[in-house]
């Protein structure tokens, strides 16, 4: 099952500064680290991060890291009350009953307030408290002290009687009894009480220490309303209703709630002493510690204490690990059943294997060493004489040569599917096909081509940077570490060089869709315009009928009037047919132009968009030129940066990481002092730690685990769980002896 293991954030980073020793251990795909900020008002703001952690787990449990109380006997109990006893030599003393319930109330405001609760009322839901009073004014006045408890249980008792009847049998049957109780003069008053449902006469007439006496004298000694500590929970939990319906907004999981809590928390105390102290006295497992009752924690919890060394100890470290390793163990193992009982506290110790430990101590400690030795044999085969210039033409030609950054798009996209086609324009808008339909379809197609297109820049710009600068941009070559001063100021000058070229470059906007989208228009908009003037191939037939009719019309009386011979005739005949011909000619010239003009409207058309193409193009040019600037400043730059950095000496590279080494040994030997054996530690037979020692830098020097699968004995005998190292010996579970 998934863990979350909830902590505050000092426990979280201990994770972090111990994961090079316990690295093995961590199964990361098992659990998850869950900072808590113990300051919160609600669930959210203890537990930002727990949402996103548990979103895609069906099931998972949760590990609270408690880090108060650390020098309790028991660090879970955070209001550390003590009851009082409400028995005066045996006898109920009302009193005392009254000032338990106000010690009471106190403890549990406390623990309303106590962090611990208010996480663990929202991973196991707010508790609902079935026996509560529900009648506000008896509660009220039980809280205030105007109504006794003694009457609010006599009242109890006389609720669950018939009145009249109980009256008539005390009156019968039992009158000499009730003398036990009262006097003579005052018998009839108590049965008349009694049948009137008069608890407070009742709670006047029967003195204190005979009330339960006779609670259970008229209730045929009922358990229930005889025993004032069952009543006097039943105020409690009402009082404890009211308490967690205050936050129960604020801290109610929207999620699904975990299959399991297990608390853990560190302790500093010497229970050792207290140990000794309780181990002669008498052990009643019902006076076991009901600190979860007065901390109000809910019945799901379970309890884990882990005894650490004090701060100013030497072995404070250690034991700090150790208890790491104690949650890794949980938070990646199930836990047996039965080994941890709610309500009670368990103290758990891990034991190491002693003679692993110090194998991968000495191990460790003789690859360090190891590694020590090899930095220093590097030292001492470095030579201080000073590194050979080159001339200055290579220097010029390496790193003073400017590159360029070329913007291309592909090649494969058809670009003449941009322009209008006009080869099929005919003399009339409808021969040989409906001009306006087709040049409908041919600009929506175009429009649809253009937007695609204007996607290429974008994407041939995007590759250009991705790939050719990033190519380009950085000089990685070792006799950068040769240049002289003078040739690095040469460097420098063209790099200032080219920066004020890429400030002084234009860069066109590429990607103006909307201007590009007003030219097309305009264009697209004259040619709907030329089309809507030409006439269909019906109406210039029409037309053109009707003009040669109306010419013939005016000619035909005057040819028969001025004909006298047939020669004159067909003379005149002749000349009229000339003239028809010449008027159709005349059309036929007219409609050509219209269909001319409708052309060049086409021509204008395929003019804009191959301006539009040609801006495109010569924007990138622009790119082109600006980006290659940029990288030649970038190159610069590379070539002085590194040379600079250079400048260091690898006498002082080598000493940090020396005093590194040094540093690692001591941290570990101060770690493990108890575990490192000197005589076995070697060096010179050893690999090292092979890393680059010229560079400037922190490596981590991973410990040289032996790998293997190892049984644990974990947290009950008999209950064995796999780890991948062999130093864990076993995880035991003592339970503690608390008792109030």
């Amino acid at each position: 099952m998934f863990t979350v293991v909830i902590a505050e954030q000092k426990m979280i980073d201990l994770f972090n500064e111990y994961d090079v020793f316990l690295s093995p251990m961590a199964d990361k795909k098992k659990y998850a680290l869950c900072p808590w900020n113990k300051e919160g008002e609600s669930i959210s703001e203890m537990l930002p991060d727990l949402y996103s952690i548990i979103e895609y787990k069906d099931t998972w449990r949760a590990i609270i890291v408690n880090e108060d109380g650390l020098e309790q006997v028991n660090p879970f109990d955070y209001t550390q009350y003590k009851d009082i006893d409400i028995y005066d030599e045996g006898v109920l003393n009302w009193d005392k009953i009254a000032k338990r319930r106000q010690n009471r109330y106190k403890c549990y405001e406390a623990a309303i307030n106590n962090p611990l609760t208010r996480l663990t009322s929202a991973l196991c839901t707010i508790p609902k408290f079935n026996s509560v009073i529900e009648d506000n004014n008896v509660y009220s006045g039980i809280i205030s002290g105007d109504i006794k408890f003694s009457e609010y249980l006599i009242s109890r008792q006389l609720d669950a009687l018939n009145l009249n009847e109980t009256a008539g049998i005390l009156d019968s049957f039992r009158r000499k009894m009730l003398l036990q109780y009262v006097s003579a003069d005052e018998v009839d008053t108590l049965i008349e009480s009694v049948r009137n449902h008069d608890e407070k006469t009742i709670a006047d007439l029967v003195p204190d220490e005979k009330i339960i006496d006779f609670i259970g004298f008229i209730g045929d000694f009922d358990p229930i309303f005889t025993d004032p500590e069952y009543l006097e929970c039943i105020v409690e939990n009402t009082y404890k209703a009211k308490l967690f319906s205050a936050i129960e907004k604020r801290f109610t999981l929207k999620d699904k709630i975990p299959q399991e809590v297990i608390c853990v928390a560190r302790r500093t105390y010497d229970y050792k002493n207290y140990e000794q102290n309780i181990k002669w006295q008498g052990k009643d497992e019902q006076e076991y510690s009901s600190f979860a009752d007065y901390n109000m924690y809910p019945e799901k919890l379970r309890y884990i204490i882990f005894d650490i060394i004090e701060r100013s100890n030497r072995q404070y470290r250690f034991d700090q690990m150790r208890m790491v390793c104690l949650l890794l163990m949980l938070a990646c193992n199930p836990i047996p059943a039965g080994a941890v009982n709610t309500n009670r506290v368990y103290r758990a110790n891990i034991e190491f294997n002693v003679d692993a430990v110090k194998r991968t101590c000495s191990a460790y400690l003789s690859k360090l060493r190891a590694t020590s030795l090899h930095i220093r044999k590097i030292a001492s085969e470095l030579k201080d004489s000073e590194v050979t210039g080159i001339d200055n033409a290579t220097s010029q030609k390496l790193f003073e040569a400017n590159v360029e950054v070329p913007v291309v798009m592909e090649s494969t996209f058809p670009v003449s599917a941009l322009y209008a086609d006009y080869s099929e324009i005919g003399l009339a808008t409808d021969c040989p096909k409906n001009e306006y339909s087709a040049w409908y379809n041919q600009s929506r197609e175009i429009t649809k081509k253009f937007n695609r297109y204007l996607r290429e820049p974008k994407r041939a710009l995007k590759a250009s940077v991705d790939t050719e600068m990033n190519d380009k941009s950085f000089i990685d070559d070792e006799r950068i570490l040769c240049l002289t001063e003078r040739q690095r100021e040469d460097v420098e000058y063209n790099l200032l060089d080219e920066e004020e070229k890429m400030v002084d470059t234009k860069t066109p906007a590429l990607f103006n869709n909307r201007k590009y989208a007003e030219m097309i228009d305009e264009a697209d908009k004259e040619i709907r315009e030329n089309i809507a003037q030409r006439m269909t191939k019906k109406k210039t037939v029409i037309t053109a009928l009707i003009a040669i009719g109306a010419f013939l019309f005016g000619f035909i009386p005057l040819l028969f009037s001025n004909t006298n011979t047939v020669g004159s005739f067909l003379a005149s005949l002749t000349l009229t047919g000339i003239a028809v011909g010449i008027l159709l000619v005349i059309g036929i010239i007219f409609l050509i132009r219209i269909r001319k003009k409708l052309i060049n409207r086409f021509i204008h058309f395929n003019k804009v968009m191959g301006g539009i193409l040609n801006g495109i193009n010569d924007g990138l040019t622009a790119f082109s030129k600006y980006l290659s600037h940029a990288c030649n400043v970038m190159r610069g730059f590379s070539v002085l940066n590194y040379s600079e950095k250079c400048r260091i000496s690898q006498q002082t590279i080598i000493a940090k990481h020396v005093y590194d080494i040094r540093k690692k040994v001591d941290e570990f030997s101060e770690l493990f002092y108890g575990y490192i054996d000197l005589s076995t530690v070697r060096g010179g037979d050893i690999e090292p730690y092979y890393n680059d020692y010229s560079v400037l830098c922190e490596y981590d020097y991973e410990i040289p685990y032996e790998l293997c699968k190892t049984n644990v004995e974990f947290l009950q005998i008999g209950n064995v769980v796999e780890v991948p190292i062999d130093y864990v010996k076993s995880v035991s579970l003592t339970r503690e002896e608390l008792y109030d």
